[in-house]
């Protein structure tokens, strides 16, 4: 099972493990605790990880090796209030990066 996160509201970014799943997590450095966007991964599949990257506290990529391929999964937090229209915007030009 992968699941994806928003608003963890944990500053900075890394990895935390549990008994059971492992958690990928960035969010702001400083400032208020809003946003932020995680993966959590079954340990079963943790070693599946081929990679993961952090673009900002609202997008976050991870790379896991199936069986015939590897799969891409992007978790991006955006707003539904129109006056952060230029944050979406904002986002989907960062996602190009993840390619």
């Amino acid at each position: 099972m992968v699941a994806a996160v928003h608003e963890k509201k944990w500053f900075g970014g890394g990895i935390r493990d549990t008994k059971s799943h492992t958690i990928l997590y960035n969010g702001k450095e400083t400032g208020n605790k809003e946003f932020g966007v995680a993966f959590i991964v079954n340990n079963k599949l943790k070693h599946n990880i081929v990679d993961f990257k952090a673009i900002n506290e609202r997008l976050f990529g991870i790379r896991l090796k199936t069986k015939f391929f590897k799969l891409s999964v992007i978790n991006a937090h955006s707003s539904i209030e129109e006056h952060q229209i230029e944050s979406k915007e904002e986002i989907e030009s960062k996602e190009e990066c993840y390619e």
